[in-house]
């Protein structure tokens, strides 16, 4: 799974970081019946809201944050695991959806 981050939106005043906007997503290659590679991908977009207070110690102002940062306050606003679970359910439905339809003409011309 990749957790990327898009955007953020910081106050000028003080750094503080308010809004970000997010996507995770998964890629796996799948081999069908038919013995050719399919790319299935799932994904996931949003946005979380903090509201950071300068005055607390684990403040960290935007000059100063790591991506990891703000992927663990994602994880503090977000159901993570229900967010995973949905893209993992949508990556097995298209290798369900691969495994289950072929394509193709049963003659040669």
């Amino acid at each position: 799974m990749i957790w990327q981050i898009k955007d953020t939106i910081r106050r000028t005043q003080d750094g503080g970081i308010v809004t970000v906007k997010w996507q995770a997503y998964k890629a796996e290659v799948h081999i069908g019946p038919d013995g050719k590679e399919h790319v299935v991908t799932g994904a996931r977009r949003g946005t979380s809201f903090f509201e950071p207070s300068p005055s607390s110690e684990s403040f960290i102002a935007y000059e100063n944050v790591s991506k990891q940062d703000v992927i663990s306050w994602i994880g503090s606003k977000e159901n993570v695991a229900e967010i995973e679970a949905k893209i993992d359910a949508s990556v097995e439905m298209q290798k369900k959806h691969i495994d289950s339809y072929a394509n193709g003409t049963p003659w040669r011309d």
